[in-house]
């Protein structure tokens, strides 16, 4: 009996969490056979002894006993679970396979830029447009501004628009590409800067994406290109343009191209130079 109220006590300190372990001397014959007596006997005192003590914190290593109803309800998540989740525990995903397509092709937008409008586009500060040579950037000023309320400043590859007034900045940045200052022109009306910038392309002519780096750019892939005029190119190219559009013209009335009448002119000449000889009877293609 007092074998068994020794092992009750050790089992209730166990399922309680309290673990010592001093140190013991050798068992003696008579107290191998005492604990094998206890081993046989311990089922019944656990199933007698009291529910475990809720867990404190800091009371160090616990065991707990798997079949306790109250170990079902404890759920620690970890930081991987959490990033993986992508709503709340409970919570129903109410989005249509319309709606989450949707969703996917505006961020799709959202990455390759703009749709292009006048092959420009807009920010919550202004809107622009562009050709080849330059911009036309409309930028919003507080109601009432005057021309003479403003401070304008454009370098080669820097904007910087502010009230005189308070210094407030209204636009200020790193342009896309370089322009040339002196070509500059801007005007104020109806509390909007209209802003001409001409590109300092050189002979190289280009579309820019944006105005001010780091703003919201525009699909350069769906700009519509421009017509160009014959005054815009090269002299050598100028002259081969002119001469295909001279050919289709006459090829549409039914009359030699320029290379035939040059042709015909030459075969003419060589016939008048050589009247000894008969070309009636000459084909010649």
């Amino acid at each position: 009996a007092a074998t068994a109220t020794a092992t009750a006590a050790t089992v209730r300190a166990t399922r309680a969490g309290w673990h010592s372990h001093p140190a013991a001397p050798a068992p003696t014959a008579g107290a191998a056979a005492a604990s094998a007596a206890a081993a046989s006997s311990a089922p019944e005192a656990a199933a007698a002894a009291p529910a475990p003590a809720p867990a404190v914190a800091g009371d160090g290593p616990r065991t707990v006993d798997a079949k306790d109803a109250n170990v079902e309800e404890v759920h620690i998540k970890d930081s991987s679970e959490e990033e993986e989740e992508e709503l709340p525990e409970g919570a129903m995903d109410v989005r249509t396979p319309a709606d989450k397509e949707r969703e996917k092709a505006e961020k799709k937008k959202a990455a390759l830029g703009q749709e292009p409008v006048n092959n420009g586009g807009s920010t919550d500060r202004y809107i622009w447009s562009q050709t080849l040579n330059d911009l036309n950037v409309e930028i919003f000023l507080p109601k009432g501004t005057r021309a003479r309320d403003l401070k304008v400043e454009v370098t080669k590859q820097h904007i910087h628009v502010a009230l005189k007034a308070d210094g407030k900045v209204i636009i200020d940045g790193e342009l896309e590409e370089e322009v040339r200052r002196d070509e500059t022109v801007w005007t104020v009306d109806d509390d909007i800067l209209a802003v001409t910038l001409v590109k300092s392309n050189g002979e190289e002519q280009s579309w820019w994406k944006r105005v001010v780096k780091g703003d919201p750019y525009i699909d350069l892939k769906k700009v519509e290109p421009e017509n160009s005029q014959l005054s815009d190119l090269a002299p050598d190219m100028r002259q081969t343009v002119e001469k295909m559009m001279y050919d289709q013209k006459q090829k549409a009335q039914g009359l030699p191209t320029l290379d035939e009448s040059k042709n015909k002119d030459m075969l003419n000449k060589f016939m008048a130079n050589h009247p000894e000889m008969d070309f009636s009877k000459c084909k010649f293609n």
